[in-house]
């Protein structure tokens, strides 16, 4: 163990002693850890193989460079040579060739007329060359009105004005028939994109197939949607037909109600439509009519305490009764109104229990006034 615990602090000592000679080659102030000098080696290696990735760049753009600039001496010097030929100013070369192309579009154009001159179906045969231009009177063959002999000979005499009208002409219907020819060659181009782009797989199937798929969906979901509409109108229109056979019974239950605790102040309710809603209303004593929200805050109690009653008694009718509770909701009626109200309660706890708390020990002695077996408990009182 000694012996090799001696082989392993020689390693470290060589190891320590290599990394501080590699630190003080790279100019490192403080040894360098192993780690550090990893990262080191690698970012050198990226950085050479970056360097060599670039050079053989450059000199494939020295070769492209070369051999443009071969390509523009050899074009120069065709140029030069087109120049001496047809200029000696090479400046003037670019509008010297624009002459020689007008010059053989104008030749073609002459050699049509000419060929639809000499049709025999559309004019007599004509003879046409560069002395049938001259003026007349002056020498040139057969155009001339002083040639006897032209008409015997089937030559058209032609005016040089004329003729200069029809070239001018046919060069303007020359440029509308090569614009339309252009335009139709740009559609033929792109149609034959279009077709290019359609190719010859199975594209246009998957997408058909894709598009079939995608209306059979939308079906679907569309015979779903209409099937759930369907059935919220018509439970909605069960919840309706359910809510005014019901609420005629609870309607009138309250309006008794309400008429007893407003000691026949309003002599019941009605529900009035107002819009998509519907709004109650009170019907006064002497005909007329308020809204709820128009109310008095006490009579506004007693609609809410009547409502309450007729909404307990139209439970009570079709499950069992749960315990009702009323917190100190006389506080503004008279003495009168409450003992009404302790009778409205007293007749419904025939059917299940009514819980009436109160801080006002004058409606206690009116509920044992108005109901002889109400049970008060006085909650302030000790045990």
């Amino acid at each position: 163990l000694a012996d090799r615990i001696a082989k392993m602090e020689a390693n470290r000592t060589r190891f320590q002693t290599a990394m501080a000679a590699i630190g003080q080659g790279l100019g490192l102030a403080t040894p360098p850890r192993w780690a550090d000098l990893s990262q080191r080696l690698r970012d050198a290696e990226k950085a050479h193989d970056t360097r060599h990735r670039l050079l053989a760049e450059q000199a494939d753009a020295h070769r492209a460079h070369q051999d443009d600039t071969d390509a523009l001496i050899g074009v120069s010097q065709a140029l030069d040579a087109i120049a001496a030929d047809l200029c000696t100013d090479l400046s003037g070369l670019s509008a010297t060739l624009l002459a020689c192309r007008r010059a053989t579009d104008l030749r073609r154009d002459i050699t049509d007329i000419r060929a639809t001159l000499a049709d025999p179906e559309l004019s007599p045969p004509v003879r046409v060359d560069a002395s049938d231009l001259a003026e007349p009177g002056q020498g040139g063959p057969g155009l001339g009105t002083d040639d006897p002999m032209g008409a015997e000979n089937g030559i058209l005499s032609l005016d040089r004005s004329e003729l200069e009208r029809e070239v001018a002409q046919t060069e303007a219907e020359v440029l509308v028939l090569r614009q339309t020819s252009e335009d139709r060659f740009a559609r033929l181009s792109e149609a034959r994109r279009q077709l290019d782009a359609v190719g010859g797989d199975d594209a246009v199937a998957r997408l058909d197939t894709e598009r079939q798929t995608i209306l059979m969906d939308l079906e679907d979901r569309a015979r779903e949607h209409l099937a759930r509409r369907l059935g919220i109108a018509l439970v909605e229109q069960g919840l309706r037909r359910y809510r005014d056979g019901h609420r005629s019974a609870m309607l009138a239950h309250a309006s008794d109600a309400f008429g007893v605790l407003s000691r026949g102040a309003y002599t019941g309710l009605a529900a009035q439509p107002d819009g998509p809603r519907e709004v109650l209303m009170a019907q006064a004593q002497d005909g007329g009519a308020k809204l709820a929200a128009d109310l008095s805050k006490g009579t506004r109690f007693q609609l809410y305490l009547a409502l309450r009653i007729a909404g307990y008694h139209e439970l009570a009718r079709s499950r069992t009764p749960v315990p009702f509770v009323a917190d100190d909701i006389m506080e503004t009626f008279d003495d009168d109104r409450s003992a009404e109200a302790f009778t409205l309660l007293s007749d419904m706890a025939r059917t299940g229990q009514v819980i009436y708390l109160t801080h006002h020990r004058h409606l206690c002695d009116i509920a044992r006034a108005v109901c002889p077996g109400v049970k008060v408990l006085d909650l302030t009182a000790p045990g």
